[in-house]
């Protein structure tokens, strides 16, 4: 293939000087200089259009099979015979050589066995054998992934997983490292089509015509007809209900049967209708562990013993008793906007995360003994205009708080912060004041105004400040010895960095976005031994960088997209694996030439 791109380059452009160092090189090199020429290209002789992949296939098969681009010694052979099962599909070559990767010459011949029993155009059962080899928690937390998590963030199928009663970190791992899954901080868990086609035979095929016996239900119009007919049965373990707009109390009664359900998501547009019923009980199973009904309300009258996980996001909760659910780990409130009273009539001894974000409170609650709780979340937005006090000026305010360890004392500063009621106004004060008593604060986002006491919270990790107002960051900021991320968004008054920045010996990531009038990077910057990425987007009055940035050993990502910067330091060349993200025609002035297939808003090179 390489050699075709090149001939076709030297013909088309009649220049003998052309060369191509790889297949992917030839392709961004035809892509490039060839964007509105026309050819005619005839491959004669080819009886095979996989005649064109063998080279291709093998380098790609040995990537994961062995960590190289060509096979180990005494398994050439046996890997042309299994990427000949792989009828040339990239997805099905990396599938088997992950799967085959670190294992012994008998289980390779033992796995060919096996392939020689598969029709050639059955792709999904030659994946399946990827799927075969897996443990049996690994198994399942795949069926989950495929049927019910789909673009779940990481994080979060890690804590819905492990509500479930699986070691989810570790069998996520396995998953992506068998390329079974991909997962990515934008889009969360995602799969190929196959994989998922797969993923929903492998649960249908016992019992294809009928849904009520799969182990996991995710298809709206089979799960309706389940609870309308009320056949559920102990068979399924997870449900995922979108969009329905069937009653409330429908859904409730079709669970009856499902004594083995432990992972129910439902989310619905349900009108006035709510989750409450004088007459009806609530028929969640026992077994059920983890509860995310995104709906407008949720009254239990039972208590559910294994519930570990329960997300009642985007509802409209009146109230919520904890003592439903003593074993409970992980709490998410957050935007539930009904709220009356929240109560805690007893010790939470097992909660370890209560996410309040954007949730508000018609009533002070009362006090609660949460110092098991190892992380906090709480987010305050609130409008330009305070609906208490229209007349009044003040500033939007808003702030998170992601609240680490257990606290020493239970009537501390926690409960002061939560029971604020919704007027920023006459609270502002007592709130920034509140926060630098968090002492054991982790991550903290402030928008519009910073507490001067900042440099109480010696444990902070990450501080996030967008739209300030300030000239010059505060001198308490190079007190935070442990911090290891700050960013700065949109400070538009900005003007220049605190020369002592040297001082947060920390700080591993420092991003800086959309402050128009920050106009230098202080050469002190250099002497951040751990900083592993600098981001400077859109900074567009930001033209030149410290001459000594090489001496970052650490640093592996510059973004210096959307700035005015003309060239690189010359000792910025010394850094080995450093990804530099900026403009193609930025990169191209650096005399860089190469750049990856896909090229959108901005592009990188490696050094």
């Amino acid at each position: 293939m390489k050699e075709l791109q090149k001939q076709v380059l030297k013909d088309v452009l009649n220049d003998i000087n052309i060369d191509v160092t790889s297949a992917s090189h030839g392709k961004n090199m035809l892509k490039r200089m060839m964007p509105s020429r026309k050819a005619l290209i005839v491959l004669d002789g080819v009886d095979d259009i996989n005649d064109l992949e063998h080279e291709e296939a093998i380098c790609l098969f040995s990537r994961y099979a062995f960590n190289r681009d060509i096979p180990n010694q005494g398994y050439e052979e046996l890997s042309r015979k299994v990427i000949r099962y792989g009828a040339g599909l990239p997805l099905t070559i990396k599938v088997l050589g992950s799967h085959l990767c670190g294992r012994s010459e008998c289980e390779w011949v033992d796995a060919l066995e096996r392939l020689k029993t598969v029709p050639e155009d059955q792709t999904l059962k030659i994946l399946e054998l990827s799927y075969n080899g897996l443990e049996n928690d690994h198994k399942e937390i795949f069926l989950d992934v495929v049927c019910i998590l789909k673009g779940q963030m990481k994080h979060d199928a890690i804590r819905i997983l492990g509500g479930c009663g699986f070691n989810a970190l570790i069998g996520l791992s396995v998953l992506e490292q068998k390329y079974l899954i991909t997962i990515s901080d934008i889009h969360g868990l995602g799969f190929h089509d196959h994989i998922e086609e797969m993923g929903w035979n492998i649960v249908r095929r016992l019992h294809p015509n009928e849904p009520s016996r799969h182990s996991r239900l995710w298809i709206k119009e089979e799960i309706e007809k389940i609870f309308l007919n009320k056949s559920g049965t102990e068979a399924t373990r997870s449900i995922r209900l979108r969009l329905t707009n069937i009653d409330p109390t429908i859904i409730v009664n079709g669970l009856r049967n499902m004594n083995g359900l432990r992972l129910l998501y439902v989310h619905g547009k349900f009108g006035k209708r709510s989750w409450k019923d004088n007459t009806t009980s609530i028929y969640l199973p026992d077994a059920l562990e983890s509860l995310i009904p995104q709906s407008q309300e949720v009254r239990e009258r039972k208590f559910l013993n294994k519930l570990r996980f329960l997300d009642l996001s985007y509802s409209r909760l009146t109230t919520f008793d904890l003592g439903m659910t003593p074993h409970l780990e992980v709490l998410n409130l957050q935007s539930s906007w009904g709220f009356e009273e929240f109560q805690f009539p007893i010790e939470c001894p097992n909660l370890k995360v209560l996410n309040l974000s954007y949730t508000k409170f018609h009533k002070e609650h009362g006090s609660a003994n949460l110092d098991s709780v190892g992380t906090f979340n709480i987010d305050v937005d609130f409008t330009d205009v305070c609906p208490l006090h229209p007349k009044n000026n003040f500033p939007m305010f808003r702030f998170r708080c992601k609240y680490d360890e257990p606290r020493s004392s239970p009537s501390g500063n926690l409960e002061k912060l939560i029971s604020f009621g919704p007027c920023v106004c006459e609270n502002l004060k007592c709130i920034l004041a509140t926060i630098c008593g968090l002492q054991h604060l982790r991550e903290l986002s402030l928008g519009r105004r910073v507490p001067q006491d900042l440099w109480r919270l010696e444990r902070l990790e990450l501080l996030h400040l967008s739209e300030q107002q300030f000239q010059h960051l505060p001198d308490s900021i190079c007190t935070l010895k442990h911090l290891q991320s700050l960013e700065l968004g949109s400070c538009l008054a900005l003007e220049q960095l605190p020369e002592n920045i040297h001082e947060l010996e920390c700080l591993e990531s420092l991003r800086i976005s959309c402050c128009k009038s920050l106009r230098d990077i202080p050469n002190n910057i250099c002497k951040m031994k751990c900083l592993k990425s600098l981001k400077l987007r859109l900074c567009d009055n930001i033209k030149k960088l410290p001459e000594e940035l090489g001496s970052l050993e650490c640093l592996k990502v510059l973004d210096i997209t959307g700035t005015r910067i003309s060239h690189l330091p010359q000792s910025i060349y010394q850094l080995k694996g450093l990804c530099i993200h900026g403009s193609r025609k930025q990169l191209e002035s650096y005399g860089f030439t190469s750049f990856p297939e896909e090229v959108s808003i901005y592009t990188h090179v490696e050094l």
